[in-house]
């Protein structure tokens, strides 16, 4: 077993000692969409670490023209710590991630949806660590509401100046399901998440591959009183599965397993 945490690992576990790494959960809509939204999250839990453990507000503007889709969130700490300067500072931005992705559908049967995402942590390095190519894919079975996914992505290069292996693989899969009655509309999931040998080396610290986590979680969305407004509430827990990452967890004072929740407002153009 090996259980060095390297390059942003080592950052993220200082930080505490990865809605999901590939797939998406929302509801993908076209051929047009906007959306924005402001939700503030217990913590920020990115690539299946923990990146910020205080509350965290998360900005995400999402724009669909044509089926071309674009997601851009930001993520700034609301509960910082200022005991030493290179401590996490109240407003200070902990993540920005842009995705770009492309709707392939057919109409009640499947969704395919190729996609490109950049991630970058400012309070860690500038560079950004993460950038995958991939695809979800969504069967809508034909039990009303019930959709079976799976997700795999490739990191493409890594630009900070970490010297290990950065070609990661990483997959999902799982199930989602949909409840629609007015003016109640909730989304619930189901997923595991696996991974090559080199991206557990970084996240984790073992020397395994295949399963990481277990992801469990709901999104309940309600109407507010203004025209095409909404508030969200959302919890999702995290479970690593394999003894050697937890084991290695451990040894770094890492939890392996954790709980986020979140309540927000989105606004939806018509």
């Amino acid at each position: 077993m090996k259980y060095p945490v390297l390059g942003l690992a080592a950052c993220l576990a200082s930080l505490t000692a990865p809605t999901l790494a590939a797939m998406e959960m929302d509801l993908a809509t076209g051929p047009q969409d906007l959306r924005a939204s402001f939700e503030l999250l217990n913590k920020l839990y990115d690539e299946h670490r923990v990146v910020h453990p205080d509350a965290t507000g998360e900005v995400t503007l999402i724009g669909r023209y044509w089926d071309i889709g674009i997601r851009l969130t930001g993520d700034v700490a609301i509960d910082g710590d200022h005991t030493t300067p290179d401590s996490t500072h109240t407003f200070e931005t902990v993540r920005i991630t842009g995705r770009i992705d492309y709707l392939i559908e057919i109409q009640d049967y499947v969704q395919i949806i190729p996609f490109v995402e950049s991630k970058t942590y400012p309070h860690i390095t500038g560079a950004a660590p993460f950038n995958w190519a991939g695809a979800d894919v969504w069967y809508l079975t034909p039990i009303e509401g019930i959709e079976l996914g799976g997700s795999a992505a490739y990191n493409l290069f890594d630009n900070t100046d970490y010297q290990g292996h950065d070609n990661h693989w990483i997959g999902t899969i799982g199930v989602r399901e949909l409840y629609q009655d007015a003016p109640i509309d909730f989304i619930a999931w189901q997923t595991v998440d696996l991974a090559s040998r080199s991206y557990h080396e970084i996240i984790s610290g073992a020397d395994t591959q295949g399963i990481t986590t277990l992801n469990i979680g709901g999104q309940l969305t309600l109407p507010l009183p203004w025209e095409e407004t909404w508030a969200t509430l959302m919890v999702e827990g995290h479970w690593w599965l394999g003894s050697d990452d937890k084991d290695a967890l451990e040894l770094a004072g890492t939890d392996p397993g954790e709980i986020v929740f979140g309540i927000g407002f989105e606004y939806r153009a018509d």
